[in-house]
């Protein structure tokens, strides 16, 4: 891993804390519930699933059919992460449910800049055992 590369991916860590914290603070917060395989299921496999289908085969595509971008957020990450909000709004509380761009944003920033999905995979990962372990699976 190259210097930029860990000076990139702490940083995203970083805002992956931010970002739990702050979701901490709104009112339809789920209330904690551990229940092992449903735990491992949402922090640790869907994680990786989602990166792999998103960042893997929804954003590459994406990237071959369309160029340029908004500053570092390419059209490709920008609609993939629409998607990916839209799939996430059913199963989320509404009041937070869009915030849910912003780490999708840095998944895809990072599956850009490295075309890799290994960084996105590894701040999905941690972005999601921070949040179920904070605060337990949604009632």
């Amino acid at each position: 891993m190259s210097h930029r590369h860990t000076i990139d991916f702490t940083l995203a860590c970083v805002a992956s804390v931010m970002f739990v914290s702050a979701v901490a603070m709104l009112d339809e917060v789920p209330t904690p519930r551990y229940v092992l395989a449903p735990w491992i299921w949402l922090a640790m496999i869907s994680p990786v699933l989602e990166e792999l289908c998103f960042r893997g085969l929804v954003q590459t595509e994406l990237r071959r059919r369309f160029e340029g971008g908004l500053g570092p957020i390419s059209i490709a990450n920008l609609l993939t992460s629409v998607i990916f909000v839209a799939l996430h709004w059913a199963q989320n509380p509404k009041a937070w449910v869009g915030l849910v761009i912003i780490p999708s944003l840095v998944y895809g920033y990072f599956r850009d800049r490295y075309n890799t999905v290994r960084s996105p995979i590894a701040i999905h990962l941690l972005h999601n055992v921070l949040y179920f372990g904070l605060f337990g699976l949604p009632p």
